[in-house]
């Protein structure tokens, strides 16, 4: 027995209650065997349609691979509606009562957090003690031998054995500590919860700045008390807002990546705080599900200089660079990327957006730059500073980000019509221009489709080293008007005749204008070609 077999069980159930009979029952027991054998179901009821008839389906597939997992059926729009009314439903009495299980659950986390920490703190005390002892023991040993070299000096530093288990140990801590910082977090959360009396959830929308302060508080934790532990080394990358480098940590000679952002102003704050937390919030969200490889850059920790204008976000330590970095060796080196490598890298992309999208967070801001490559050309995602955690119920957010050359036709199109709009003011037709307004008054919406038309840029940059929408690889630049009108209503770039057909269709896909016929990264991981460089993983 597996759990696709739980799985088919359960839609069986779900078919008796529906229908109160066997979905595969014969008039003999061989007969039932041979039509669960074959798939040969009775036809569903006509009312059972949309979201349930494709659920229930799913669930008893005749071919286990292409059943849903417990959690995918929970993702089902169907299943996150009732889960929302239910929510609203519970008697008050029946929300306390799970609102102090809430609070219990988070304290008796946040202990245990604090036994991890205690525990490889203790094993870090004992190691350095260890070996000191071990230092001072071979001195004496040293200096009973006389030999002709006595009178050198002994090196300070640790074995390359105790270094060895010295850094180790610097990782446990910081797993404990960043174990810790969630634990906390989640025991605010339960708090608030109980204090606030909610009984459903907060609009995201229009609760975006209770968010934000909630997420601000739990960035506050800091795992390193200044940049003076770091020996700080080459740049790695530099973006829009801030730079990272290449870091040792000295006691341990861990190998990070330290973020150095602007931390003066008000806004400058709240969006450092705001990425330090959101980051947290989805590695610790994918890490609960005990998954073979994160694809998410780990947060070490956090902490700001001593005139609090700079901050500084300590990360996991990528050693293969990023795609972007990728993309231009390829083109220096006149060199293109084998479809089996293609495929490989899709799939990793995939995979890590599956992560996020499965569990209601958008990246939106996905481009060359953000997707870190790691040993076994593994891919770990980067800034979150732009991601977005979903509602309950909902699949979309207004609250749209994302590097311009990334960004899908449908927050384009958006953008588009404002600056139709300022040309119109521009033309002091301001009276016409307000009853534009009026009538245009929509907000872009961004979901999980925004994120693979990134991804699809990006495949197609891997894949000819140019963008889908310039001319050729020389034009780097062009007017945002002209990259708005391609973008919206022109197609995409061929992809050259010696690609094969499936990475066509795939990006095609990717790529479609519309969102909602857009491919998911779901479906992008069934692809065989893309399966079977997972497999080998």
């Amino acid at each position: 027995m597996t759990k696709e077999s739980d799985i088919w069980s359960l839609g069986v159930i779900m078919i008796e209650i529906i229908t109160g009979a066997h979905p595969f029952a014969g008039k003999t027991q061989d007969e039932t065997i041979e039509n669960i054998m074959k798939g040969n179901m009775k036809k569903l009821p006509e009312y059972v349609t949309g979201d349930l008839k494709e659920m229930i389906l799913s669930m008893v597939n005749i071919d286990s691979m292409k059943r849903p997992s417990a959690n995918m059926l929970l993702q089902y729009p169907i299943m996150k509606i009732q889960a929302q009314i239910n929510e609203s439903n519970k008697p008050q009495q029946k929300q306390s009562q799970a609102n102090d299980t809430d609070l219990q659950n988070a304290k008796r986390n946040l202990r245990e957090a604090e036994e991890r920490a205690r525990i490889a703190e203790q094993k870090m005390a004992e190691l350095i003690k260890a070996n000191e002892e071990k230092q001072k023991k071979q001195e004496l040993e040293k200096q009973k031998s006389s030999s002709s070299n006595s009178s050198q000096s002994r090196s300070k530093y640790v074995t390359e054995e105790s270094l060895n288990q010295l850094t180790s140990m610097g990782f446990e801590i910081r797993k404990a500590e960043t174990a810790l910082n969630a634990a906390k977090g989640e025991l605010n959360d339960a708090v608030s919860y109980l204090m606030d009396g909610i009984p459903g959830y907060t609009d995201r929308d229009e609760g975006i700045e209770q968010q934000e302060k909630t997420i601000k508080s739990e960035s506050q934790q800091t795992s390193f008390p200044s940049k003076s532990d770091f020996e700080v080394k080459e740049r790695l990358g530099r973006g829009g807002f801030g730079v990272v480098r290449l870091a040792i940590e000295k006691s341990t000679q861990m190998h990070a990546a330290i973020k150095e952002m602007n931390y003066y102003t008000q806004e400058e704050k709240e969006m450092v705080d705001y990425e330090v937390a959101m980051m947290q919030n989805a590695y610790n969200t994918i890490r609960q599900l005990n998954p073979s490889f994160i694809h998410i850059v780990q947060p070490l920790g956090f902490f700001t200089n001593q005139k609090k204008d700079k901050a500084y976000i300590v990360l996991e330590y990528c050693s293969k660079g990023d795609l972007r970095k990728y993309i231009k060796e390829m083109q220096e080196s006149g060199k293109e990327i084998s479809e089996k490598k293609a495929f490989e890298i899709v799939g990793q992309i995939a995979s890590s957006l599956y992560q996020l999208h499965s569990n209601g967070i958008l990246h939106s801001d996905l481009k060359p730059e953000n997707v870190l490559l790691v040993e076994g050309f593994k891919v770990k995602l980067a800034d979150f500073g732009l991601a977005r955690q979903l509602q309950l119920g909902r699949d979309y957010t207004t609250n749209h980000g994302g590097t311009f050359l990334y960004q899908g036709p449908e927050i384009l199109r958006i953008k588009k019509k404002e600056q139709e709009q300022q040309q119109q003011t521009n033309q002091k037709t301001k009276v016409k221009v307000k009853a534009k307004q009026q009538e245009v008054q929509q907000k872009p919406v961004q979901t999980s489709a925004s994120d693979i038309w990134a991804f699809g840029v990006m495949i197609f940059e891997l894949l000819v080293q140019r963008h889908p929408f310039f001319d050729s690889a020389s034009e780097g630049h062009i007017p945002a008007e002209e990259l708005i009108h391609r973008v919206v209503n022109l197609p995409p770039a061929e992809l050259p005749e010696h690609y094969p057909q499936k990475l066509k269709d795939l990006i095609k896909q990717m790529l479609e204008k519309d969102p909602s016929k857009r491919i998911a990264a779901q479906q992008i991981l069934g692809i065989p070609e893309v399966a079977a460089t997972l497999a080998k993983k």
